[in-house]
């Protein structure tokens, strides 16, 4: 069973004045990978942007525990968890191996009793996966139905390929499970090139037009000081209020990664900090 809509999950925003309506919101999170300086942890990012994050990034294989320390500080917190699941050995999945494993995961997820934001094998289309298609959509179903089965219902599930992968032949249209197996679509991307948000985005976005999902973009980050700053701005809220209508989350990396470093500048945490206020 497919849980209910982001906005019927998330606690509800303050009724919008009767004169107009407000803006939509953009609900707004990150992963943050502690270091210095900066901010080490979840609450120390929220202190700096000066507002509450909606979602708060994690990682976690698939034969992992669930919920770990960081996921009932969520729960304490009113974040929502977005898990990122391992792919486990993706054939294996299909065919049961992993059963026991995901009947554990499925019931402690239920009992966690709040809101989740499930993104199982992320990035399936990046060459590193050496996923095929036609392994990855019968994995993703089972353990769809295995959740349903065990009735799950705050659990909602997220398809997130890699957009530079779709840049390179690997398209993610290619791994998606269908319409009943799937909340919300959407991508990781990264401004490796420095081409600013719109121009990275646009045709990202696009390229899911035939599917009519809520699109959340689940990893982004732009480098250093001289990107950052212009990359997640209140420009960009308007820009995805009247161009991007979809897009209904947005998830800063903020960490190091294999082909970059996104860690936020004092200047990019400032730009994001008034994107984050924007979105509201």
């Amino acid at each position: 069973m497919l849980a209910n809509t982001a906005h019927e999950l998330i606690a509800p925003r303050a009724a919008a004045a009767a004169a107009a309506p407000a803006p939509k919101p953009i609900l707004v999170g990150a992963w943050v990978k502690p270091r210095q300086p900066g901010p080490a942890t979840v609450a120390d990012l929220e202190k700096a942007i000066g507002r509450h994050l909606d979602y708060a990034l994690h990682y976690q294989p698939l034969t992992g525990a669930f919920p770990d320390a960081a996921e009932l500080d969520d729960k304490a917190n009113h974040r929502v968890p977005m898990v990122s699941l391992g792919c486990g050995m993706v054939p294996d999945v299909a065919s049961g191996a992993y059963d026991a494993d995901i009947a554990k995961l499925a019931a402690s997820m239920a009992a966690y009793g709040k809101p989740i934001e499930l993104r199982y094998c992320w990035e399936m289309n990046g060459g590193y996966r050496h996923i095929d298609a036609g392994d990855f959509v019968p994995a993703w179903r089972h353990l769809h139905d295995l959740f349903a089965h065990a009735g799950v219902k705050n659990v909602r599930w997220f398809f997130c390929p890699g957009a530079e992968f779709g840049r390179t032949g690997r398209s993610g249209l290619a791994y998606y499970p269908g319409d009943a197996y799937v909340n919300d679509i959407g991508v990781d991307m990264y401004d490796r090139r420095g081409e600013g948000f719109q121009q990275m985005f646009d045709t990202v976005y696009h390229a899911f037009d035939g599917i009519a999902k809520p699109f959340i973009i689940g990893e982004t980050g732009a480098l250093g000081t001289q990107d950052q700053p212009t990359f997640l701005t209140p420009n960009t809220v308007s820009l995805l209020r009247s161009a991007y209508p979809k897009v209904v989350a947005v998830v800063y990396f903020d960490a190091a990664g294999p082909h970059g470093d996104w860690s936020f500048t004092p200047e990019g945490l400032a730009a994001f900090a008034a994107f984050a206020k924007a979105a509201h």
